[in-house]
């Protein structure tokens, strides 16, 4: 199969499977919010953003370190290390993923007030820990291999369906749901997917890796490259719950609900440049290794382009009908979301905007540097965020997280055109344009 083919059916297979994970992920925050209340709905998004905080050093940086090796490697054909790295790599997310679970329980230690309810939302929650970061172990090697819509069968599909399912359950059969319960019951989904994402690593894998003994040797340079991935994954999921921690913290855990509604909106506006994203990463890394830029730029304009086509309608629908579209959906209680949304979905107009160029930065070696910037947004994000948060509640969340998504794109930009001669916005379209006149 030829590379546009090729091309044609990945993203034809990726787009329904981000569709249908899109829906289900909005469909899933509507049940819990409408369920759990804003209150209880504030305890869920708490502790679920405290747990993803908690785990991002495994689940960030070591699949995108899987995602570019095991795309090299496979080019390679060194079966060897390829085993190696995957070994190497679920043995580290699982010591992580144990420091991780202690971290969290002594943070309930500290802050629990003796409630059953918030006690074991916080129990299911570090479940989800391992569960999720040897998942995406599973779905990076898939990814790697070019398979890149197996790669997101497990969590894109499985898991939020399944969660889907039982939560409708729930509200059909008018059950009472609590936090813990709705927490509970990711957990079961997770392992669902979990299992599903074995099974398609299994039967992926190359015939080779099997009849080879696993190569280890690398596992120091593995190691050195995975830490400034794991910290610009890391700064970025911080970047994103950090307004729903302070919020937690310094306000009432309601406000932290709220804002977890304005988040989620705001981030299907980037529904598009994910599914590139998923697309470029394995190819940056085989294009770059092999020399073929310009094959590799034409990957990274299709990316903005297709990003922006989804972000302007979804911006549009915020600007003109936001607070009616909370009430309609969440309910009354939520409608003062619209004010962070609208500034949220600013953001990420912007994001798209620059399209790619993080994964590039990433996939091309440039790691480092990477983590440097990000690292230097992410402080204004929290600095902003606690002299915002307190005069301003959800609105001052929202003013640094936008700010700061503006900082680090700039720089992201400059850099991956500096370092690779990639363009990665919007405006790569217009040289692409001038080199067809």
């Amino acid at each position: 199969m030829d590379l546009k083919s090729e091309l044609k059916k990945v993203i034809s297979g990726t787009l329904m499977v981000r569709v249908f994970s899109v829906s289900a992920t909005f469909l899933t925050s509507v049940l819990l919010a409408r369920t759990l209340g804003a209150e209880g709905f504030g305890l869920y998004s708490f502790v679920y953003a405290l747990i993803m905080l908690v785990a991002l050093p495994c689940q960030i940086g070591i699949p995108v370190l899987l995602v570019r090796e095991t795309a090299k490697l496979e080019s390679e054909k060194s079966w060897s290390k390829m085993k190696g790295l995957w070994f190497w790599s679920g043995k580290t997310i699982l010591m992580i993923s144990a420091l991780s679970c202690v971290t969290v329980f002594l943070f309930q230690l500290i802050k629990g007030d003796g409630d059953e309810n918030q006690f074991l939302t916080y129990v299911f929650g570090v479940l989800l820990i391992p569960l999720i970061s040897l998942g995406n172990c599973r779905a990076a090697a898939l990814r790697g291999l070019r398979k890149i819509v197996k790669g997101q069968l497990p969590d894109a599909v499985v898991r939020p369906g399944f969660y889907l399912i039982f939560l409708t359950a729930l509200w059909c059969a008018d059950y009472a749901n609590s936090a813990s319960l709705a927490m509970g019951l990711n957990v079961v989904s997770a392992i669902i997917g979990f299992i599903v994402g074995g099974y398609l690593l299994v039967a992926s894998s190359p015939s080779q890796i099997a009849k080879v003994e696993a190569d280890y040797s690398d596992s120091k340079k593995w190691m050195a490259s995975s830490l400034p991935l794991a910290l610009i994954g890391g700064l970025q999921v911080l970047s994103g719950q950090t307004g729903i921690i302070l919020l937690g913290l310094i306000h009432e855990e309601s406000e932290a609900g709220i804002y977890k509604v304005a988040v989620s909106i705001a981030t299907v506006m980037a529904f598009g440049l994910q599914i590139i994203n998923m697309i470029v990463s394995p190819y940056a890394a085989r294009f770059y290794h092999s020399g073929e830029l310009s094959r590799l730029q034409k990957i990274a304009t299709l990316g903005a382009v297709v990003g922006m086509s989804v972000s302007i309608p979804i911006f549009l629908l915020v600007l003109l009908a936001g607070e009616d579209f909370l009430s309609m959906i969440y309910g009354a209680g939520f409608a003062m979301a619209a004010s962070p949304l609208l500034i949220l979905a600013f953001g990420q107009l912007v994001n798209t905007f620059f399209g790619s160029t993080g994964t590039i930065l990433n996939m091309t070696g440039n790691e480092k540097v990477a983590a440097k910037w990000f690292g230097v947004s992410a402080v204004f994000n929290v600095i902003a965020s606690v002299i915002l948060i307190p005069f301003y509640g959800v609105v001052g969340a929202a003013v640094a997280s936008s700010l700061s998504v503006l900082l680090w794109n700039i720089v992201f930009w400059i850099l991956a055109k500096r370092n690779t001669g990639i363009d990665g916005s919007l405006l790569s379209l217009f040289s692409c344009v001038r080199s067809f006149k």
